[in-house]
């Protein structure tokens, strides 16, 4: 039986919900992998929707890449750990590789902490220095 690859970019908090847990995460071969940016995406919403010449840029919560490779499922998420531990070793070659801007996660428990949803039991709350640090920064803005 085939099971066709799919990739979705969704919301970080899409992998926290009952209705994911009980269909993605069991399909076979293996569950999704995860490709998130290290640069939190920004949309643009319609010009129409705020009557302004152009439209706003936006970031509501972070999305990152769900991806499930189906029947070659195993295969591709290999490829993709291998090519992004290339790209980490040839830092400083010629090209830049679209993998130094992204962490390929494997499963939920590899997401960076700060893309996990805030909600999340395994999401780590920073430390009273970094706090402190966080809260100054967000009062310079």
């Amino acid at each position: 039986d085939v099971v066709r690859p799919w990739l979705m970019l969704v919301p970080n908090f899409v992998y926290t919900k009952d209705y994911y847990r009980e269909t993605a995460m069991l399909l076979p071969p293996r569950p999704p992998f995860y490709v998130v940016p290290k640069k939190r995406y920004t949309y643009w919403t319609p010009k129409w929707l705020h009557g302004t010449k152009f439209g706003v840029s936006t970031s509501p919560f972070p999305s990152f890449w769900y991806v499930h490779g189906g029947s070659c499922a195993k295969e591709l998420a290999a490829w993709a750990q291998s090519e992004a531990a290339k790209a980490a070793d040839a830092k400083g070659g010629k090209g830049k590789s679209w993998l130094e801007s992204v962490v390929i996660a494997d499963g939920i428990e590899d997401l960076p902490n700060e893309v996990r949803a805030a909600f999340d039991p395994q999401r780590k709350r920073p430390g009273p220095k970094a706090r402190k640090r966080l809260a100054r920064q967000k009062h310079l803005q």
